[in-house]
């Protein structure tokens, strides 16, 4: 979720032990000691890649381009809302719209703010928990904080669930680049690796019927790149 030019300075006490590879203690941190940042405008902030306009207003336009070209209004599931600014703007152009987190003092939360937008909040595990099923997934900047043994649970549970899974993640900005480089999951992403998540590469071969890419803001260490896979 978060974007940043170089990986965040992550507090001793932010860091969970490798070995409990809880993710809600792990995010929990993050949040709890504003490893992404911090805003007098939310309590929760999840970084300045739900926030830079040149990142987001893209993504809004092309996701909102997407969504209404569809035969019929989508039944959308939000994979890693975090602190939900993009998705209270893009909830208009969606039929049903479950959003997912988490940590769950994040998802009360945006059940108290959020509460006249009929958003059906949920905390969940999307590693470890079965995912609602919806016409389209979105996963935005979060497959880049796990594991890949993480991101392999993932994509084992969305199948059979949904007909799209647009993907947004920050990768390196080179034609070519490391692919898939495995880290632990945290607050860091893979770009200090000069790696970054491509779903269509080992280990995990995503196959799809068709992907397209529908987005992209640059950045000065990587591109904010979005994806949208019809399963």
């Amino acid at each position: 979720m978060h974007n940043a030019d170089q990986q965040p300075e992550v507090p001793a006490e932010a860091a969970a032990p490798q070995e409990s590879a809880d993710p809600e203690a792990i995010f929990g941190r993050v949040y709890e000691y504003g490893v992404w940042g911090r805003s007098d405008r939310t309590r929760y902030y999840s970084g300045s890649g739900s926030y830079t306009p040149h990142i987001v207003l893209p993504y809004i336009k092309a996701m909102a381009q997407f969504l209404c070209a569809l035969p019929a209004r989508a039944d959308v599931v939000d994979l890693g809302c975090g602190d939900f600014r993009i998705g209270a703007v893009l909830r208009r152009y969606c039929r049903t719209y479950i959003a997912c987190d988490v940590v769950g003092s994040l998802i009360d939360f945006n059940r108290k703010k959020f509460g006249d937008l009929d958003v059906d909040f949920r905390t969940l595990d999307i590693t470890r928990d079965e995912l609602p099923a919806g016409d389209v997934a979105t996963v935005r900047q979060v497959l880049q904080h796990l594991s890949n043994d993480s991101i392999l649970r993932f994509l084992d549970r969305c199948r059979g669930r949904f007909s799209y899974l647009c993907v947004t993640e920050h990768v390196p900005d080179a034609a070519e680049f490391p692919h898939n480089r495995d880290q632990s999951t945290g607050p860091w992403i893979r770009l200090e690796q000069n790696s970054g998540v491509v779903l269509t590469s080992p280990p995990f071969n995503l196959k799809s019927q068709a992907a397209s890419v529908v987005c992209e803001a640059r950045e000065t260490s990587g591109i904010v790149r979005t994806i949208i896979y019809r399963l």
